[in-house]
């Protein structure tokens, strides 16, 4: 419902996306800004590092902070790391500061429940604490990210290894070549590798499912974790749908529904090959083993699928 803009001059503006309303101003220098997940609050980054929590509705100030800041998942709290490399997490509704991990930090994030936070340093240290307690429960090296049940960990090295941990207990699962991303339903994981393969791994077993051979340099999965998205070298986009085994996804109907708009219903039933081979006519075919349902020169969102 809401819009926030940071102009060249540096001024964040909140508007009414329905109406185009201007409903609040704040003035620079603001070099960055995001809303809380609730919708509720915006954070302010200033050009001199201060992080501001304003009131959505009123536009009042309510806290500063030293650093950038992301909100937790459940809008209570922010995390901030300042300039001397610094994080903190503090009470969104008093601006109380509740813990402080110290550096040197470069980049933190909560995890989808609000319950951990992952720190990263430029050394190349990432760092897993309880919230709640401010405990250090692990630590790895290389950068990393949360999945979205929060309970594993992805972790990518230097060396472009990364690695799926367990966050409870710190027990290492499974380690795949390249970097990497979680499905949003948890179940599967996307790497990239140095040789232009984009590879679909089962998180329980750590198999692999499909490869996608070729130039790929980035991809990502569909919010209902039943396509991938992957962008080559060349600059085509291809939409692959890798949902083919019922267990693989939150809502198989819908992911045979989704076929079914797409004019594919022949291939329900049609058992996926692992050869290069055209099914259909109507822009579904397998390359590498993956089901690729569109192909296209440049870059694509899933902003379509979210609909």
């Amino acid at each position: 419902k809401l819009v926030l803009t940071v102009s060249d001059d540096e001024v964040a503006s909140i508007c009414d996306v329905k109406t185009g309303e201007l409903l609040h101003t704040f003035n620079g220098p603001v070099s960055w800004g995001n809303f809380s997940p609730n919708s509720k609050l915006v954070l302010i980054v200033s050009g001199d590092g201060v992080a501001s929590i304003c009131d959505v509705k009123t536009g009042e100030l309510l806290h500063t902070f030293n650093g950038w800041g992301n909100f937790s998942p459940n809008s209570k709290l922010v995390l901030t790391v300042s300039d001397d490399e610094v994080a903190s997490i503090c009470d969104v509704k008093t601006g109380e500061l509740l813990h402080t991990f110290n550096g040197p930090v470069s980049w933190g994030d909560f995890s989808p429940n609000s319950k951990l936070v992952l720190t990263v340093s430029d050394d190349g240290v990432a760092k897993v604490w309880r919230v709640e307690t401010g405990e250090l429960l692990h630590t790895f090296n290389g950068w990393g990210k949360f999945s979205p049940n929060s309970e594993f960990v992805l972790i990518v090295a230097n060396d472009e290894v990364a690695k799926v941990w367990r966050v409870e207990t710190g027990e290492l699962l499974h380690t795949f070549n390249g970097w990497g991303e979680f499905s949003p339903n948890s179940k599967l994981v996307l790497t990239v590798s140095d040789d232009g393969v984009a590879s679909v791994w089962d998180v329980k077993t750590g198999k692999l499912l499909y490869a996608l051979n070729g130039t790929v340099r980035w991809g990502k999965f569909s919010p209902n974790s039943a396509l991938v998205l992957t962008v080559s070298d060349d600059g085509v986009v291809r939409i692959c749908y890798v949902g083919w085994h019922k267990d693989l996804t939150l809502d198989y109907a819908q992911d045979l529904l989704l076929l079914e708009k797409m004019q594919t219903k022949d291939l329900q039933e049609m058992p996926l090959p692992q050869n290069q081979s055209r099914l259909s006519k109507k822009s579904l075919f397998v390359v590498g083993g993956m089901a690729c349902i569109a192909s296209m020169v440049g870059f694509g969102l899933w902003s379509l699928l979210n609909k």
